[in-house]
């Protein structure tokens, strides 16, 4: 049985009023590479010791890496703050 909904409103009433409870951009998961390849860490320059995945939106494949060091690798809000002020 299929049904064809008609707006957006009929839509989030199957699900509450909510179709998303998570917000983007997102910090994701956390990684420690093996080889970090030197590259400087977003928020201070220092070299870095892994990966951290900046979820864009719940679409596969629209995330971005970032590098971050051992002492800003824990602090979420900051790694966003630097994401989105970075300069392309």
């Amino acid at each position: 049985m299929e049904q064809v909904f008609e707006c957006v409103e009929c839509l989030l009433g199957l699900f509450g009023g909510e179709m998303m409870a998570k917000s983007y951009p997102a910090i994701g998961v956390k990684k420690k590479p093996k080889n970090s390849g030197g590259l400087p860490c977003i928020i201070c320059g220092a070299i870095t010791t892994g990966k951290v995945d900046i979820e864009m939106s719940w679409f596969r494949g629209d995330d971005e890496q970032i590098r971050a060091c051992e002492a800003h690798q824990k602090d979420d809000k900051s790694l966003l703050d630097a994401y989105m002020n970075r300069k392309p």
